[in-house]
């Protein structure tokens, strides 16, 4: 940027100019100092949050208040393996997570559909366009999610078939977290039986339905067979 003398007041060329901190007569004031705080390695599987990634922001006279509200902007992002953080990342928004002296710390996650080796960072601005990238990267680990396919079957021959047979997952470690229902197929004897793919190392809660009233089969006489809010959740760890 570039001032001019024009009866005594200051005229700015380039009002989105990036300094280092300094407040100068053209320039918006940005980030003195930003960091990747930790971790500096991590690993999660494909589609899964990660854990928190934090980072820490200075900002002369702004940051350390604890202010949501300050106006600093802070986005952890990935790329590729070894490469320098930039616009070409994939970048998130972070939110607030406290103060270190006079610094903000931030804290977000990352999730990541394909398995591979990543690496990651933060970057920030304040009152401008210009972001400071963190020095320091670190390297996170996208492990290939393990799935099995795992046959849900049902005896109707006792309770009677009224309309489609269904089947669903409900609960997914123990939140709730339905999956849409499927039409299972008929075997021809009573029986019914559909094929889904489920991670390992997860636990899952599934239920039955037709189209017989609500469609959900009771609780009551399933004692220990089943759980949930209900009483009608099995439950399969693949």
């Amino acid at each position: 940027s570039s001032g001019g003398d024009d009866g005594g007041a200051t005229t700015c060329e380039d009002t989105d100019a990036c300094n280092n901190g300094e407040t100068g007569d053209c320039e918006f004031v940005n980030v003195g100092w930003g960091n990747l705080q930790w971790p500096l390695s991590t690993s999660v599987e494909a589609g899964s949050d990660s854990e928190g990634i934090y980072g820490q922001v200075y900002v002369d006279g702004v940051s350390g208040s604890a202010n949501s509200e300050s106006g600093i902007v802070a986005e952890l992002g990935y790329g590729t393996d070894g490469s320098t953080p930039d616009d070409t990342w994939t970048w998130v928004s972070t939110s607030l997570n406290g103060t270190s002296g006079d610094n903000d710390e931030f804290g977000g996650t990352l999730n990541i559909a394909d398995a591979n080796t990543y690496s990651y960072s933060y970057r920030y601005r304040y009152d401008s366009s210009c972001w400071y990238y963190a020095s320091e990267t670190g390297t996170i680990t996208v492990n290939a999610l393990i799935t099995y396919d795992v046959t849900f079957s049902v005896d109707m021959s006792v309770e009677g078939v009224t309309g489609d047979i269904k089947v669903r997952t409900s609960t997914v470690d123990g939140e709730y977290n339905p999956s849409d229902w499927f039409v299972m197929n008929d075997n021809g004897d009573d029986t019914y039986s559909y094929t889904l793919s489920l991670a390992t190392g997860v636990t899952y809660g599934y239920n039955f339905n037709d189209s017989n009233g609500s469609g959900y089969e009771s609780g009551d006489a399933l004692g220990d067979c089943a759980g949930g809010t209900y009483g009608n959740d099995r439950f399969v760890t693949p």
